[in-house]
């Protein structure tokens, strides 16, 4: 299944809609987190658990404070009239994405949607499970390359960034897979990176953060968002199988 999700999401990119920065489960075609795009100015709310429609996600360093910027105060968003800013400088906000427990189980594919706009520095992106280890870490570099920090070493992808402009990400992890991890960037093929992984586990928290000082990006929806192919649902699939074919 996983083979097949990952050779037809470019196919189905065309037929998503606007939505939030979001964490679906494709297995389950279940959102599992919806920032509600950052349209509302808001830091939200700690999930009920298991319930993760009632959303969170800005968790912010004391002295600081989280920004919404629009095109003024900004870049132009790339969706609606806000998206978050986050900076280090020293300190700065940390995201948060704490989801709904049981809100993905052992084996499920997870994927992580955002557009991402790099400004400077070194931003990073941290997976964890639900006690809070480590799956991975991506790291975006100012050159486009993304690497994923396994505890010991930080491989790449091949796949890289477009600086100066917004790009949408779609990062894809199984749960307990202990062997790689794959990557969309602006509706791409995925790839899907060994040895990224140092703890294997099930995606119950993300962090995004400003791992160096002068570092600042952005977050906001995708436009078009890449529909999960598990809303398309099983006769979907087989109709897109079967044009294939022809």
């Amino acid at each position: 299944m996983r083979t097949l999700t990952t050779s037809l999401m470019v196919l189905a990119m065309a037929a998503g809609t606007t939505q939030a920065t979001v964490i679906f489960n494709v297995s389950d075609s279940q959102t599992m987190f919806d920032s509600g795009g950052f349209e509302s100015g808001t830091d939200g709310t700690v999930p009920v658990a298991g319930d993760p429609t009632t959303g969170t996600y800005i968790t912010v360093i004391p002295g600081t404070t989280t920004e919404y910027r629009n095109a003024v105060s900004g870049v132009t968003p790339n969706e609606g009239n806000l998206s978050l800013f986050l900076d280090r400088n020293p300190d700065g906000p940390i995201l948060d994405m704490a989801l709904g427990a049981g809100t993905s189980d052992p084996g499920d594919v997870v994927e992580i949607r955002t557009a991402f706009f790099l400004d400077s520095g070194i931003p990073s992106m941290r997976l964890f499970t639900g006690g809070f280890s480590i799956i991975t870490q991506l790291d975006f570099f100012s050159n486009g390359v993304i690497k994923a920090f396994n505890g010991t070493s930080s491989p790449a992808f091949a796949t890289t960034l477009n600086i100066g402009q917004w790009n949408d990400l779609v990062i894809q992890y199984t749960n307990g897979d202990a062997s790689n991890l794959s990557l969309s960037v602006n509706g791409s093929a995925f790839e899907t990176l060994g040895g990224a992984i140092n703890t294997p586990g099930s995606l119950e928290n993300l962090r995004v953060f400003a791992s160096s000082n002068g570092t600042s990006f952005y977050l906001d929806s995708i436009v078009p968002e890449p529909a999960s192919l598990g809303l398309l649902g099983v006769g979907g699939l087989l109709m897109l199988a079967r044009g294939n074919r022809k």
